[in-house]
């Protein structure tokens, strides 16, 4: 096989050119310049070993080998082709095979000039076994190339038809292109997020079309579905970190001033670099609807041959000003385009593919351990020329007659057991009567030549078993030809019709839309600005993703800072969500290692730990922490009550030291302490009431309210007015049912302390529980006056307004857009946001915000189940139940033991019309709801989840009453009044559904709190 009528230079130049656009390497670049030499012995091995060295040498005898093996195996018999291919990949350096892949897309690329024999020879041969290969190695554009021009020699009739059709569908198809292009460029340039992570101008938007082979697969799949042959765009994002970004790699060989390794700074860059194409394509979702089960996350679960990327498929319209039309407009009549989002790196491995891998150069030569891995690519190979390309033809081709066994006695004439070139073209011109009669004889010289291997003028028996499966094979061609333009033509026809409606009714059920309403010019502005508020609220708590990206650079600092005090808790909690817990560890580390007497850093420390969920490691930390403060009993007491407060909430069985031990030795401290003189008596009293607090604060959790209000009496009695002991007594009275008693408390408390956050939030909505919304508002509103930054007030009386009758759906989403932008990082505020809306009734996207913000959410902790769950509720409500299903899958791996998962997968399935999956997934609810029964409390694990800067000191204060245990996935705290809803049982720790005002319209009767 050669180039055709090129120079031997010209064709090695070409090849040495199409593999530097793979990524090759210079010992790969030279034997590819050297191939057509090698193969034509016009330069020896000894030669190269001398000149260039023994690797290039090896490598060209392996070039060599590659070559010279399709003419020794019968390359048109499937199972052949199979051994062929993992001979190829198991035993020879796979750049040898890329060099071959790269000469045989030279001579397809020069076909013209072969004969026709030749050239549908090596067209043949290029789909059983080349473009497998091809497809294994991951060669990206040399893959699809080959396949291209393998499919315009084998299918001439059917190529041209389909190049016509496509050509009529070009001028709509690339404004749909050019349009996407321009809105996904800017909405990439425009994101903060992208920009911290990528840096800005770090992504490059591509438009592509199908390659004509893939089309053509498309087509003659499953019946020429009309939807599979919409499938013909695509859009690429390819995503290149920009310097200074948190995406940004490390060069090679340095440490930044953290001390982090190169393999720790890569780890990172990595980790952002992937956030990125998430981010990008979450971007991407909400401005063209995904298609339901269409959407693929190849850089969580990579392909086996390594393949990376986020692949998705969109529904893309516009309206007559150029915009895109709704997510529901387009499912009915939007064209079908193929997203892909990769990095750099993803890239030009997908495009270079697995051949330019440094691991793989020398093949099994060099590193033995590669043969297994090796063994893969040949499965892989092997599985793609099943899958991609055995029916590559009509069935025809693999047809066997009869009487096949005997055509190599109707060529031997002579019956000597040798077929003569005189005998094979009398034969042929039997075999191709008609008008191309004589070019084929013609062409009976080049068959010789391709078929009789040991080069002796004849062709012998098992010569012939080669040529006995091309001349099927061939023969078959003309008629596979017609069967396939016949499929492109009946689609082409078809595709002139009117769109398949997407089926609606489901959506239509969930939103329970009112024809009859009319939508005025000035309810269009009000759901603009509503949405606009949604939208501003996102955006703007972007912005404090992006100096969380920045973290570790802020960590490192710290590390140089000779400051040894407590450690920043907005920078640990940032660097927990960024996947840093290690940073954040050796901070603290250094921290106490160079202060050792510093105990609030340790103390710091085991709560870091406790929010790892490592009890255990806390309290080794606790005990370091009691080691280095025997003098100072203040300090003492407040470990030990620390320490105390964690073992009241744990449920480790296999730890005894009881929390009752802890706390009664940090009172005995503190008394011995003030006997002694040696602490302020203030001091001591208000650490002692502080002690009894929290202690009662545990056993209340635990049902035991008689002891925790004597212990709080105690507290009183020791520090009288102490907010944080008023705040639990009214707690707990709330707790009892006791309302008139808890608001007495609350209005106590804070008549003393009128700037108390927790107490006017607790009695602002109890006030509201009980109906009195009014009253409430004006404790909220003196509670926001006196505590501007606290987000927690603003929280609850969004909430609170969204479950009275009368509240007000205004203020709720005043309210929800106040805390995200003071605390952005918590995922509570936009779970309660995203239900609210989910529900409301004034939205007319309800659905498609909910999405949002439950998506906002999950930025904030990928892990929490709230978020999950409303989010898969949203995908099941416009009927994108294979979404849900993925989502809920996460979910299950996130939370094991969660019971709410199963239950919304059971709604999915019953949505679904599955009927026997919803009982199966009702079942496993029920189990592991009645397991979650049996323990006696929530472990020490499952506290680590919270999102808090300081979570003991949120603790401490905790609201103990149901209600005040808003939409926390695990909290500690049990919900004091059980409700008879199987759901609402369940998923006790999200919100209710919300009864903000107008908001009656679609309320799921499982949802019912």
């Amino acid at each position: 096989m050669g180039g055709g009528g090129a120079p031997a230079h010209e064709r090695a130049v070409d090849v040495t050119l199409t593999l530097a656009d793979l990524g090759m390497d210079a010992e790969c670049l030279c034997a590819g310049l050297l191939r057509e030499a090698v193969v034509h012995g016009t330069v020896s091995l000894d030669e190269i070993e001398e000149t260039l060295g023994e690797r290039v040498m090896r490598l060209a005898h392996d070039v060599g080998r590659v070559h010279d093996l399709p003419k020794r195996v019968h390359s048109y018999d499937e199972n052949a082709a199979e051994r062929l291919r993992s001979f190829y990949l198991s035993f020879h350096d796979v750049r040898a095979i890329v060099v071959e892949l790269a000469c045989r897309l030279d001579a397809l690329r020069n076909a013209d000039a072969l004969k026709p024999m030749e050239r549908t020879t090596v067209a043949l041969e290029t789909m059983q076994i080349y473009a497998p290969m091809a497809h294994a190695l991951n060669t990206g554009s040399l893959c699809a190339e080959l396949e291209d021009l393998a499919f315009k020699i084998l299918f001439p009739n059917s190529y041209a038809s389909l190049e016509k059709w496509l050509a009529a569908k070009s001028p709509e198809d690339s404004e749909i292109l050019d349009k996407m292009t321009k809105m996904l460029d800017d909405a990439m340039q425009a994101d903060p997020t992208m920009n911290a992570l990528i840096g800005r101008g770090g992504v490059r938007v591509l438009a592509r079309r199908k390659s004509r082979y893939s089309t053509m697969k498309k087509i003659i799949r499953d019946g020429r579905d009309r939807e599979e042959v919409h499938d013909l765009l695509g859009m690429r994002l390819v995503l290149t970190p920009q310097p200074g970004s948190g995406a940004e790699p490390p060069v090679v060989g340095t440490v930044n001033s953290g001390d982090l390794t190169y393999e720790e700074l890569e780890a990172r860059a990595l980790k952002a670099a992937n956030a990125a194409c998430y981010r990008a394509q979450q971007i991407i979702h909400s401005m063209f609807p995904p298609v339901q089960g269409r959407t693929k996350d190849y850089i969580y679960n990579p392909k086996p041959n390594g393949y990376s990327s986020l692949h998705s498929t969109l529904k893309v319209a516009f309206d007559e000003l150029g915009k895109p039309v709704s997510s529901r407009e387009a499912l009915k009549k939007g064209a079908n385009v193929e997203l892909q989002i990769r990095t750099a790196a993803m890239h030009l491995a997908a495009e270079a593919g697995k051949a330019s891998h440094t691991s793989y150069k020398g093949g099994l030569k060099e590193d033995a351990g590669m043969a297994g891995y090796l063994a893969e690519l040949a499965s892989a190979a092997n599985h793609a020329a099943k899958e991609k390309f055995g029916a590559f033809t009509h069935d025809d081709l693999r047809k066997r007659d009869e009487s096949h066994d005997k055509l190599f006695e109707a060529f031997d004439l002579n019956g000597d057991g040798r077929v003569t070139l005189s005998e094979l073209r009398t034969v042929l011109a039997s075999i191709w009567a008609g008008e191309e009669q004589e070019e084929m004889l013609n062409e009976a010289q080049a068959l010789m030549t391709l078929l009789d291997v040991d080069q002796d003028g004849t062709i012998d028996s098992v010569e012939f078993a080669k040529f006995r499966a091309s001349v099927t094979a061939i023969s078959a061609l003309p008629k596979a030809d017609a069967a396939t333009l016949a499929a492109i033509e009946a689609v082409a026809r078809e595709v002139t019709e009117e769109v398949m409606d997407v089926e609606t009714s489901e959506i239509s059920e969930v939103i329970d839309v009112d024809s009859k309403e009319l939508t005025t010019r000035e309810k269009s502005v009000d759901d603009a600005e509503l949405i606009a508020t949604v939208r501003d609220a996102v955006t703007s708590s972007y912005e404090y993703t992006g100096k969380v990206d920045g973290a570790g650079r802020k960590a490192a600092k710290a590390m140089q800072d000779p400051d040894s005090g407590k450690v920043e808790w907005q920078l640990v909690w940032d660097l927990m969500r960024t996947g840093r817990a290690e940073t954040a560890r050796q901070l603290f580390y250094q921290r106490t290692t160079r202060s050792p007497g510093q105990i609030a850093v340790w103390e710091q420390w085991a709560r870091f730990e406790l929010l790892q969920g490592d009890p255990e490691r806390a309290r080794s930390l606790y005990r370091a922490a009691l080691l280095h403060c025997e003098d100072r009993p203040l300090i003492r007491a407040e470990i030990l009550r620390k320490w105390g407060m964690m073992e009241s909430a744990s449920s480790d069985a296999g730890y005894k030291t009881s929390h009752i031990d802890l706390f009664t030795r940090a009172i005995a401290v503190l008394s011995e302490a003030q006997a002694a003189g040696r602490v302020d008596e203030k001091e001591a009293r208000a650490a002692q009431a502080k002690t009894y607090q929290v202690w009662a604060q545990g056993l209340a959790r635990k049902g035991n309210f008689a002891e925790a209000k004597k212990l709080l009496d105690k507290a009183n009695d020791i520090d009288e007015g102490n907010a944080a002991v008023i705040h639990a007594q009214g707690q707990i009275e709330e707790m009892l049912g006791n309302v008139s008693a808890a608001v007495a408390v609350y209005s106590f408390g804070s008549s003393l302390h009128p700037r108390d956050a927790y107490l006017l939030q607790s009695w602002a909505r109890l006030e509201a529980k009980t109906g009195n919304l009014d009253d409430a508002r004006i404790l909220y509103e003196r509670g926001v006056a006196a505590n501007p930054d606290n987000y927690r007030i603003s929280q609850a009386w969004a909430v609170s307004e969204t479950q009275h009758p009368d509240g007000e759906a205004a203020i709720a989403r005043e309210q929800f857009q106040r805390a995200s932008s003071l605390a952005p990082w918590s995922v509570q505020t936009w779970a309660a946001w995203g239900r609210f809306e989910f529900y409301s009734q004034d939205n007319p996207q309800a659905v498609e915000t909910a999405h949002t913000l439950y998506e906002r959410g999950l930025d904030a902790e990928p892990s929490n189940i709230v978020c999950l769950l409303g989010l898969a509720k949203c995908e099941s409500a416009v009927g994108r139940f294979d979404t849900a299903r993925r989502i809920l899958a996460r979910a299950e791996a996130m939370h094991p033991e969660n019971a709410s998962v199963h239950f919304e997968r059971a709604k999915v399935e019953e949505a679904a019309g599955a009927p026997a999956k919803a009982d199966y997934h009702f079942l496993q609810a029920r189990r592991l709801k009645k397991a979650a029964k049996r323990s006696e409390a929530p472990s020490t694990r499952e506290r680590g989840k919270r999102s808090t800067w300081d979570p003991i000191d949120v603790f401490e204060r905790q609201d103990l009453a149901s209600t005040a245990m808003l939409y926390t996935p695990d909290v500690v705290v049990e919900r004091a009044e059980p409700t008879s809803s199987t759901d609402a049982d369940v998923d006790a720790d999200a919100p209710a559904p919300p009864r903000a005002r107008r908001r009656a319209r679609r309320r799921p009767s499982d949802d019912t709190p």
